[in-house]
């Protein structure tokens, strides 16, 4: 009886699992590529800063 109850619950987690797999796979993806975007954004604006600075620091700037 326990044998078997076993491998019910042993039958219904083997699909759980994978698609426990799959969701965090894609989650997993999600971060990555979001990450990616952040760095991209912190650089382009580190690249503003740098440049506004350089900016104010001309005496007559040609704006």
């Amino acid at each position: 009886m326990e044998a078997a109850l076993v491998s019910v619950a042993t039958g219904v987690l083997k699909p759980v699992i994978g698609k426990l797999t799959v969701l965090l796979g894609n989650e997993y993806k999600r971060f990555k590529t979001v990450r990616k975007e952040i760095k991209s954004l912190t650089n382009e604006l580190a690249a503003m800063e740098a440049f506004l600075l350089k900016m104010s620091e001309e005496e007559d700037p040609d704006v």
